[in-house]
């Protein structure tokens, strides 16, 4: 392994773990309760796995930890759509032949078949959180060609329950059969009602730490926890009062398609 670990004390393993697992319902998954282990395209690296089709997602989601120096043995691609968010770091990814500088906060969607290399740049680890996924082509509608921007640079604007939220992925273009969005909840903020949908979620904490009810039970959720929720699974959020600063998390969800595509 490349990373160093930091482990807790004994009574921590029992007492203190927050990790769940409820099959075919939700996950949450802790930083500290993760295994990383290596990847077989990156060099200098590893690979926090957060969930896979193993579990019952229709997608799969990991962490790269990527050293100074550090990046792909050779270009990335995969018959799948990708999103990718730099949680902190720097890194350079070249794709058709163009260099883009990352920084914390940067994100990027890749159609299928879209190859990328990346490189880690400064002092420092940097994190990528890495999301694939098959895309669902529609009859008519174009794929949408691969894109990169920055969380800094989106207007964050009201929604339904709680906001503001950043809209990563421009999803009123039909072209787009996901959403990313960037939620932020004032201190004291929660949903307006308990959700339950159609769509499954990825939920990644940024900043800060809340109350999570997944199906009637309630978890404590903060910074750098990942959680899985299946569809039609109750859900609410939260924010704890603790700090004067929001709480942030980044969310998935898929739209645009028909939800009764397996029949």
């Amino acid at each position: 392994m490349n990373t160093p670990q930091n482990y807790f004390s004994p009574a921590q393993y029992a007492a203190g773990c927050r990790a769940v697992y409820k099959h075919n319902e939700y996950i949450i998954v802790p930083l500290e309760n993760r295994c990383s282990n290596p990847h077989y395209n990156l060099g200098n690296a590893d690979e926090q796995i957060l969930v896979t089709p193993k579990q019952g997602a229709g997608y799969q989601m990991s962490v790269f930890m990527i050293q100074p120096g550090g990046g792909t043995i050779s270009p990335m691609q995969a018959p799948l759509e990708t999103f990718l968010y730099l949680i902190d770091g720097q890194v350079e990814a070249q794709l058709n032949g163009e260099n883009f500088k990352l920084s914390e906060g940067s994100f990027g969607w890749l159609p299928p078949e879209q190859s990328i290399e990346l490189v880690a740049r400064g002092d420092e680890q940097s994190r990528l959180l890495w999301f694939q996924r098959p895309y669902q082509t529609l009859p008519g509608i174009e794929i949408p060609k691969a894109f990169f921007g920055r969380e800094q640079d989106v207007p964050a604007i009201p929604e339904v329950d709680i906001n503001p939220e950043k809209q990563l992925l421009p999803y009123g273009n039909i072209g787009f059969d996901m959403a990313f969005n960037l939620i932020e909840i004032p201190p004291g903020s929660f949903y307006g009602l308990v959700e339950q949908h159609a769509w499954e979620h990825a939920m990644y904490m940024l900043d800060g730490e809340g109350f999570l009810s997944l199906n009637g039970s309630t978890y404590q959720v903060k910074t750098d926890d990942f959680i899985y929720i299946a569809p039609y699974i109750p859900e609410w959020f939260c924010a704890y009062g603790l700090q004067s600063k929001p709480v942030r998390f980044l969310l998935h969800w898929d739209c645009n398609r028909n939800y009764h595509h397996y029949f």
